[in-house]
């Protein structure tokens, strides 16, 4: 669709670290990424807990 110019899209720019999930042996990476962002205060607790 965007090759045949059906739609566009916004790239907007961040400062802010990414993290994906490709392989399995990517999880421990993010995973501890995120409690960091969790203890800075960046991230709610409980944010990621089965409800």
């Amino acid at each position: 669709m965007l090759a045949d110019g059906l739609v566009s899209v916004k790239v907007l720019r961040s400062g802010d670290r990414w993290f994906g999930v490709t392989n399995a042996s990517d999880r421990p990476l993010v995973e501890a990424a995120l409690r960091e962002l969790t203890q800075e205060g960046k991230y709610p607790e409980g944010l990621w807990q089965q409800r």
